[in-house]
């Protein structure tokens, strides 16, 4: 299993509906086939500069 994380700040905007918006949109990556534990998170820390994160354990596919 491999756990692909992804941390990153929006280039639009900050505001509530345009972050929604695209959290909802990003909501497809449950359909990603081998993906597990899809999880949307929020940086709290100000020492850092992304907002946001993506994470997700993926099992690769193995052929027969």
């Amino acid at each position: 299993m491999i756990r692909h994380t992804v941390a990153f700040r929006l280039k639009h905007a900050s505001g509530p509906e345009s972050e929604a918006s695209f959290l909802k949109a990003a909501q497809i990556l449950t359909s990603i086939p081998n993906a597990r534990n899809v999880e949307w998170l929020r940086q709290v820390s100000p020492k850092d500069k992304f907002e946001f994160g993506f994470s997700m354990d993926y099992v690769p596919f193995v052929p027969r």
